[in-house]
């Protein structure tokens, strides 16, 4: 079968079980899921780093509201044209 490249990121490259497992030998594919992963000790855990909000250029009444950068009610896809908390 088709051994998998080092340079595809595949959840196999920090567990116990790498270079003896069945399914990292024969997937043809970077393994993304397994039920048998186990970290190696001292592996430090993923981390994920979270992606701020894309801020879009407000337009409507939000141009000139007080609470425009704090605002749930305004999108990308919607011009606003009337609101109760427009200040």
């Amino acid at each position: 079968m088709m051994a998998l490249r080092a340079t595809e990121p595949s959840l196999c490259m920090n567990c116990v079980h790498s270079g003896h497992c069945v399914f990292e030998r024969t997937s043809p594919t970077a393994v993304l899921q397994c039920d048998e992963h186990l970290m190696k000790a001292g592996a430090p855990a993923p981390t994920v780093v979270p992606q701020p909000p894309i801020w879009t250029a407000p337009t409507g009444l939000c141009v000139n509201c007080d609470h425009v950068k704090s605002c749930g009610l305004r999108s990308p896809e919607r011009i606003v044209l009337h609101c109760e908390h427009y200040e």
